[in-house]
């Protein structure tokens, strides 16, 4: 009589690890559109959407600088198809510029085919700057994993909502530019007599530049590629550009009562994947984008659970 041997092949190597890594790709700043194709036989991938930092101003005379505003990380993962193509823009850090800091841009990744959009993480608020004693307006703020942009440093309006870019807060005499949201663009700076005037963050579908600075002495503090809003010097101070992001940061404004110029709101994120894992406040210097092609378990049958030497057994995966 033959011998069985129970359970001969539950020994096999199938420890198949559904969501396993398959390759790695990162896409850093370059200031142009980058472009992802699936690869044949990928059905998922995640995406890891980083926003930019903020500006600090250059400036040491005027007065004691707040420090920018971080960028918002993004995790998610997504069912696509091979062929299709992804966009992706990798938001830049803002530029320092007289006094005050431009907002960092946001980070996106979207279809190119439909464009829909996939995730974004929002860039971080620009500086702004103090001659007084209150040393609590002038940071900026950092981005946020919530769809809403924030209002600049202890404002209580001009942060984009529902997509839109930052607006013009009611509170200050003068304000620096929104960050653009996916919707629409971030809002203007005051208007004043300077060399250059601040200009809003443009939305990812209508180019996603960053805002003009304003000021008189150059560099001025430009907002970052990927919509962060220019700050504004005012030829002395206003406030920090907001970031850039889903939803647009509002713009940093002068207080007008102890030499305070406010730091701008750090934009709002998004992310329409699963096994999300999101954090605030999290990017430095650039943006960046990582997407990893997943391994799919598989789920298989056998054709018998036990065997004798010499007979075979079927796996179907």
């Amino acid at each position: 009589m033959k011998k069985l041997y129970y359970s001969f092949f539950c020994l096999i190597a199938l420890a198949l690890i559904s969501h396993g890594a398959k390759s790695q790709t990162t896409f850093n700043y370059t200031g142009t559109l980058q472009t992802y194709t699936v690869p044949a036989g990928v059905a998922s991938i995640s995406i890891e959407a980083t926003g930019a930092e903020g500006a600090k101003g250059w400036e040491t005379t005027i007065g004691t600088k707040g420090e920018p505003g971080l960028g918002a990380q993004m995790y998610g993962e997504f069912a696509v198809t091979p062929g299709q193509v992804l966009t992706i823009m990798v938001g830049q850090e803002g530029q320092q510029g007289q006094h005050v800091g431009g907002g960092g841009g946001g980070t996106f990744v979207w279809d190119d085919g439909t464009g829909t959009l996939l995730i974004a993480a929002g860039g971080g608020g620009g500086s702004g700057v103090t001659t007084g004693t209150d040393l609590t307006v002038i940071d900026g703020i950092d981005a946020v994993t919530t769809t809403d942009g924030t209002n600049g440093n202890t404002l209580v309006d001009g942060g984009g909502i529902g997509g839109n870019g930052g607006t013009i807060p009611t509170v200050p005499s003068y304000w620096a530019s929104g960050g653009a949201g996916w919707l629409t663009n971030g809002n203007d700076g005051s208007v004043h007599s300077c060399t250059s005037n601040s200009t809003g963050g443009q939305t990812p579908l209508s180019g996603g530049a960053g805002g003009t600075g304003g000021g008189s002495t150059a560099p001025y503090s430009d907002g970052g590629y990927g919509g962060g809003g220019g700050g504004n010097a005012r030829c002395g101070a206003v406030g920090g550009g907001g970031g850039g992001g889903y939803s647009g940061g509002g713009a940093g404004g002068e207080n007008g009562t102890s030499g305070g110029f406010h730091g701008g709101g750090g934009g709002g994120s998004y992310n329409d994947g699963t096994s999300q894992v999101n954090t605030a406040g999290l990017g430095t210097g650039d943006g960046q984008v990582i997407i990893t092609e997943l391994c799919t378990g598989l789920t298989y049958t056998v054709s018998d659970d036990t065997v004798c030497v010499g007979d075979e057994v079927t796996l179907d995966a």
